[in-house]
């Protein structure tokens, strides 16, 4: 069932780089706003878990909601000094309009793309941590613990693509393939 979510998750940025003429930079920016979105929903499972003790252990959440928050900046930020060294007069601003504006079939993939990725996010919520109740066996210092881990394969691919676009030109198709690795491996880890 996992390796059937990880195919289904690679499916989108297939299509939007082989169908849909997405660059590299697009693909990134899926994959960030699905970040995102779960690091937001990790704040929901913590509020769960934290009703769930009666509100017992706001203090953990803080500090590890925090150190969460920290990681995700810091993976964002360096996504974008790679993409960056990749890609020197990239235009940030203009490529996220970009994205936002692109048009398939008349529809603006913004209003349309965007949502979908929180809902699949908050369905996996639903699915994977109430209806088992997760809620009910997990700790906050475990649940913290675990999600931030899964930003260090993040940081570690990121940090190895950095290196190497200094010594080498990286085709878009080996970069692609290396997302796609690097992303898997972190849904992968993404257990809780």
């Amino acid at each position: 069932m996992h390796i059937f979510q990880l195919v289904a998750d690679a499916l989108i940025p297939l299509l939007g780089y082989f169908l849909w003429d997405w660059s590299i930079y697009f693909i990134v920016l899926f994959y960030l706003i699905d970040l995102l979105s779960g690091e937001i929903l990790a704040h929901f499972k913590a509020k769960k878990i934290n009703q769930h003790q009666q509100g017992r252990d706001l203090k953990t959440w803080l500090k590890y909601g925090f150190l969460s928050f920290f990681f995700f900046v810091v993976t964002l930020f360096s996504i974008h000094l790679v993409i960056l060294q990749i890609y020197p007069g990239i235009d940030f601003q203009t490529e996220i309009a970009s994205f936002w504006n692109y048009e398939d079939m008349g529809i603006k993939q913004g209003y349309v793309l965007i949502p979908l990725l929180f809902l699949v996010a908050f369905q996996r919520y639903k699915l994977e941590f109430l209806g088992p109740q997760k809620y009910r066996t997990l700790v906050l210092p475990v649940l913290w613990k675990n999600h931030i881990r899964t930003y260090l394969p993040l940081i570690a691919g990121v940090g190895i693509c950095a290196g190497l676009v200094n010594f080498v030109t990286i085709p878009d198709i080996l970069l692609l393939i290396g997302i796609l690795l690097l992303t898997s491996l972190y849904r992968w880890r993404v257990r809780v």
